[in-house]
């Protein structure tokens, strides 16, 4: 039986836990609203800036997606998600350059299929306009953006002079030298022994062409938030509401390379630019990763932006998965339920999301190693708890922690990285622990103090107010380690 047979037996068209992010998903109807989404589509439809914080995987981008489609109100809407142009600090200029271009690409199809709103434009504002286009409509021909700026500054009857001007000066220049020609031949018969010769060969410009030009001698002005501030002036002046931009993959950069400070330094101008967050002109929507924004925790202002922190609990994750399930299988499948064996016990299912650790993405990860370790196992029967506990395990020590976890950049292997710590939890016996605890269990010494400090502000454990033997308790938050702790498997950096 192939793979295609045996996951085609419960009912699916089309196998569902192959694709692991937004991008590469074509399904449509697989969007479900997470905890206390209507707060963020309030604050949405408000026209407020918000802050979409999550894990990697929590489903940040599909959220954007979905934002998008309810941006109902006359905009300009760009989107972006490739930041090669935005120096690594000190980078606030190179964003407004970036949003600059991106409002250019996204205005310039709606003005030429709309020229009334051009119209309506102040003599400054064209020129504002004819600037914009010369300076950031990067890949429009030198002739493209010629005949773009006459649209902006010329008005229609202008334009059309322009055009039939040189055709009718010529046919007005051929008469009016055919008729002097004539008269210098009358001339010439008549007193040609006393006058020069005359040169008949060549039409004369007697009528001059008529040409309008637009104004394109511009000075090159710097990049600044006041050019933003007056583009956006420009936008709204044709009647559009205001200008949306979302903000996507803003860690993903590869020159950072996980590095979460590289990440903080980044992401810090743009997130603690309070005049440009707090312009009522534009509305800004954030997708970021949730660790290297804890480290502007201390410095961005909560109270001043809306920040969306997402949060999915076991029962929202059992209705995105049903959901999931059904399109995949065109209705045939509405519970997941019915991929187990009846014999499968409650405690393993619930394994399985205590494992995913609140992350969809995780969780289509089991998954498919459920399907994988059961067709390996016996491909005629469904999931049973063997394959569960098989496929876990599987999961657990095959899971690439650098995926979720910040590294540093160029770091050697074995430095002090989410591996490494890994393997001092793993010499506990429980999933809390006291500094004294560590120290004896995993021999880390005069470090241990460094050690929790760099688990805690990765989040791989937290401080809980509680105490033991007088000293501050610590809990380990990933359910992975914590469940190879439980069952003794080796975690280990291939």
């Amino acid at each position: 039986m192939t793979f295609e047979e045996y996951y085609k037996k419960y009912g699916l068209e089309e196998y569902p836990f192959s694709i692991y992010n937004s991008e590469q998903e074509k399904k449509e109807g697989l969007f479900i609203k997470p905890s206390n989404y209507s707060l963020l589509e309030d604050s949405f439809k408000n026209g407020l800036t918000a802050i979409i914080v999550g894990n990697r995987g929590s489903g940040k981008t599909k959220i954007l997606e979905d934002l998008k489609k309810k941006a109902d109100r006359k905009m300009i809407i760009c989107v972006l998600d490739n930041y090669e142009k935005v120096a690594s600090t000190d980078n606030i200029t190179d964003f407004y350059t970036l949003f600059l271009e991106k409002i250019v690409k996204s205005l310039l199809p709606e003005l030429f299929s709309n020229k009334k709103l051009i119209k309506k434009l102040s003599n400054d504002n064209k020129i504002l306009l004819s600037y914009l286009i010369t300076r950031f409509g990067n890949n429009l021909t030198e002739k493209q953006i010629a005949s773009q700026i006459d649209d902006v500054q010329l008005s229609f009857f202008k334009q059309l002079l322009n055009q039939f001007s040189k055709p009718i000066t010529a046919v007005l220049n051929y008469f009016a030298t055919a008729t002097t020609n004539l008269g210098n031949k009358f001339l010439t018969e008549t007193f040609g022994r006393y006058l020069p010769p005359i040169n008949e060969e060549n039409i004369k410009s007697i009528f001059p062409n008529i040409k309008y030009e637009s104004d394109t001698c511009f000075f090159d002005i710097d990049v600044s938030y006041d050019l933003f501030d007056r583009t956006l002036d420009l936008v709204k002046s044709m009647e559009y509401d205001s200008t949306l931009i979302f903000l996507d993959k803003l860690d993903e950069d590869k020159r950072f390379e996980n590095d979460s400070d590289e990440i903080v330094n980044f992401i810090s101008s743009i997130l603690l630019d309070s005049k440009l967050l707090l312009n009522p002109k534009i509305q800004l929507v954030f997708s970021v990763w949730s660790i290297p924004f804890s480290g502007l925790s201390s410095k961005f202002r909560r109270q001043k932006n809306y920040v969306y922190t997402i949060d999915w609990n076991s029962h929202e994750l059992e209705t995105v998965l049903n959901r999931r399930l059904s399109v995949y299988s065109n209705q045939k499948i509405n519970t997941y339920t019915d991929l187990f064996c009846e014999n499968v016990t409650g405690e393993n299912i619930q394994e399985i999301f205590k494992l995913c650790n609140a992350n969809p993405r995780d969780l289509w990860h089991i998954f498919h190693n459920l399907f994988d370790t059961q067709y390996s196992i016996n491909p005629n029967n469904k999931i049973s708890n063997e394959a569960i506990i098989k496929g876990l395990e599987k999961f657990v020590v095959n899971f690439d922690f650098y995926e979720y976890y910040p590294r540093k950049k160029g770091a050697r292997r074995n430095t002090n990285d989410i591996y490494s710590y890994i393997q001092h939890l793993l010499k506990l016996t429980e999933q809390d622990f006291t500094n004294s605890e560590l120290k004896s269990s995993a021999s880390t010494g005069g470090s241990t103090t460094n050690y929790i400090t760099a688990m805690c502000t990765l989040g791989l454990t937290k401080k809980t107010s509680k105490k033991r033997n007088g000293s501050v308790i610590y809990e380990i938050c990933d359910p992975k380690v914590i469940y190879a702790i439980k069952n003794h498997l080796a975690i280990e950096n291939i």
